[in-house]
Parts: structure tokens; sequence; C-alpha cells
């Protein structure tokens, strides 16, 4: 695993080179267009909180609040990777264990407040799926709470069609950023925890495709479907599962023929009459989830792919093989059984733990167990992929299913 950096500010000679070329690229090929932020302090500690709906999010934050440095939570799977983990980690970061609590990115989150300096968070702990958000924890609120700093929230738009973590490469388009100063410390001491969470699940909220549908914004690409049969593993005429394809601008079911073509509106339009074919990718996988809810009202339900097990070797750099099994999740938990490190082993999380899991759609999928560290389960038949999204899928709906109990033993 990397090792932790939660002392170090931004380093000015380049981060102030990266918001230029931010503010050009975000204007030149995101449309990049910045609303509100009137009221928000150019000096002294900052919390931004922000929607995350793509992979060029940060970008937009930095070209968006001009007059401040911002150091980023982030996902320590970033400091893995031996090309970037200079980058990132002279820019600050602050690495956190996805999806999992992680007392020294609250430290470091905290010292960059006391220190006068600006913390840029994106709640919901992961870029969106289908152009809606999957949630943020309530655990935020607590956060922002006991931090008693101005607080800065950025609804964002177009950042999913831009730049969606399952595509190969951007698309050119149109983004939107509206600032807000929505809390300062004289507020905070009047809202309780709860009145906090819901006014930022409001101001986080987003539905990319009903703001397209509202602004007529256009994308532009060689290829706006591709990557989009890493997350749509069923398709709703034949029901088949890893059955669907995507080439360039067209979806189809290679079992079943059915078609349609992704336009400039980010719509899918389909290409056969009588087809059932969705017309977003939203509700496209809306759908995936309500089948698989279906499926999970019986009693022996379960999922399962056959895995190779790795794990980060911080020595070289790189992700080793450390033995092979099965990914295993039903209805109350999810886990690994078979040879981990030259043993057999059985690692379980339950799922009212674990808001989400850390994911690279149709490659791999991470899982945090506090007995065995950091795992990446990866297929061993890369054929399997579309599994990985349907597992996540599963374990994050029922982890939804168990949330507003688990909410109200927190208050």
């Amino acid at each position: 695993m990397a090792k932790k950096h939660t002392g170090r500010q931004p380093a000015g000679w380049l981060y102030l080179p990266l918001r230029w070329l931010s503010r050009l690229v975000c204007r030149l090929l995101f449309g990049l267009r910045v609303t509100g932020g009137e009221q928000i302090p150019g000096k002294g500690p900052l919390l931004v909180l922000s929607a995350h709906q793509g992979m060029v999010d940060f970008l937009l934050l930095i070209a968006a609040l001009r007059r401040r440095r911002i150091r980023f939570v982030a996902t320590e799977r970033q400091f893995r990777d031996p090309k970037l983990h200079w980058f990132y980690v002279r820019l600050g970061l602050i690495p956190k264990v996805q999806f999992h609590t992680d007392a020294r990115a609250v430290m470091g989150v905290f010292r960059t407040l006391r220190d006068g300096g600006t913390v840029g968070i994106f709640p919901a702990g992961q870029t969106s799926m289908c152009g809606v958000p999957a949630g943020i924890a309530p655990a935020i609120a607590h956060l922002v709470k006991r931090a008693e700093v101005n607080v800065c929230t950025v609804s964002l738009n177009g950042g999913f069609f831009t730049y969606p973590r399952f595509a190969p490469w951007f698309n050119r388009g149109r983004t939107e950023a509206r600032l807000e100063l929505t809390f300062t410390p004289a507020m905070l001491k009047t809202l309780s925890e709860k009145e906090i969470f819901e006014i930022l699940r409001r101001r986080l909220d987003y539905d990319d495709y009903r703001w397209q549908e509202q602004t007529g914004a256009r994308f532009h690409s060689r290829g706006r479907a591709r990557g989009c049969d890493k997350i749509l593993f069923r398709c709703p005429d034949c029901g088949g599962e890893g059955t669907i394809r995507a080439e360039k601008h067209r979806i189809f079911c290679a079992a079943c023929g059915s078609a349609g073509t992704v336009g400039e509106d980010m719509h899918l339009v389909s290409r056969r009459a009588g087809s059932s074919f969705f017309s977003t990718l939203r509700d496209w996988y809306a759908w995936q989830e309500h089948e698989l809810a279906r499926a999970m009202e019986e009693p022996d339900f379960r999922l399962s792919l056959a895995v190779r097990c790795q794990r980060f070797d911080a020595v070289r750099f790189a992700y080793v093989d450390a033995g092979t099994g099965t990914l295993e999740l039903d209805r109350e938990r999810i886990g690994y059984r078979g040879a981990l490190s030259g043993e057999q082993a059985e690692h379980f999380l339950r799922h009212e733990t674990l808001p989400g899991c850390a994911a690279g759609p149709g490659k791999y999928l991470e899982l945090y167990h506090p007995d065995a560290g950091l795992i990446r389960y990866v297929p061993q038949d890369p054929a399997e992929g579309w599994r990985v999204t349907q597992i996540k899928a599963a374990q994050e709906l029922i982890h939804r299913q168990l949330a507003p109990e688990g909410e109200k033993k927190e208050e």
C-alpha cells in the first residue's frame, strides 16, 4: 500500500500552472460555465464539497475555484500508479481507503483546515455509473459539523457525459459548475447533523440526462458508446446476461440482435422496431437494479465469480497475483473463498458495513478486509468482466436497502 502523505500542501510551482492549464482545457474542450461563488472568501479554511460525475471533475473544480489551492481527498488507489505517484504527492492529495473509515485521511483534512487551507471532498466516494448520483453517506455531515469552517458546495452538470468512468476517452461538449457558500461556522452551530445532511443531499443531487434535455447540450467524439458494455450486463429484450456489446456510437445485443445508436445528445435511439432498449443509461441501469432486487427475493440468491487475487507490492510498485478462488455475494455478505498467499482463506464483509465496492467496471473489484488488507479481484475469464458490475450493483443495492435502519441507529 502506498505511503500516506497527510501533511503536504499542494506545491505552488505545480498547482498554479495546472490551474491555468485546467481553465484552458475546461473552456476549450469541456465548455465549462461557472456561476455563483461571489460570497466565498478568498482566504481562510474552506471545505469544498462537490458532486462526482466523471473522471475530469477535479479539473473542473480547479478551474472553477480560481482563488483557491485545493487539496483533494482521493482514493489511495491513485497512489499505486508509478507514473502518477510523484505528481499526486506534490499536489498534496490526501489518500483515503475507499468506502471505509480512514482516521489518517480525516487527520489530514483537519490538519489542512487548521492551517487555513482548502480541502476538496467528493462525498459520494465514487463517480457516477449512469448519470445520477450513487448517494452520499451521513458521515459527511458529522465531518462538516466538526470542522466548523466555511463550506462551499459545487453542483456539477455534464461531467458524466464528458468522461464517464467506463469510457476509454473523453467527449467534447459542455459542463457547468455552480458554486455556493452553503454553510458558515455560525450556521453550523445552529444546525443538527441531520439538517446538514439533508441540505448537502439536495445541493449535490444531479441528473445529467434531465439537464441535457433542458439545455440541449451536445457531445462529440469518435465513440460515444464505447465502454457502455462494461455497465450494461443484461439485455432488456431477450434477458441475456453478458450479451451487450458496444462499438463507436452503437450498442447491441450479441444474442438477439437488438441495437441502438448513442446520439450527440447522449440518448440511445433503438434501431429495431419493438425493441425494449432504454433511451438512457440511467433508466437501463435502474432496470438492471430492479431485476436484481427481484432475484434477491429468492432465499437462495447468490452471485459468484472465479477470480485471481492480487495484492499491491510496494517494492515492485505493481499488483502481483496472490491466489485464485471465488468471489461470492449473497443477501448478507460479500467476500472471497480460496487460496491467498499460499493458504486457504475466507474473508467476508457484511453489506451493512460496506456502502460500496471500489471497481474498474469490467476489469476488477477491490475489497478492504480488516484482517487481510486490500485485495483486488480480477475475473479469471476476461469475458466474465460484466459480472464485476453485476456484483457491484447488487452489493450497493443491498446496502441501500439496509441503510435507513443504520441511519436511525446513528441518530
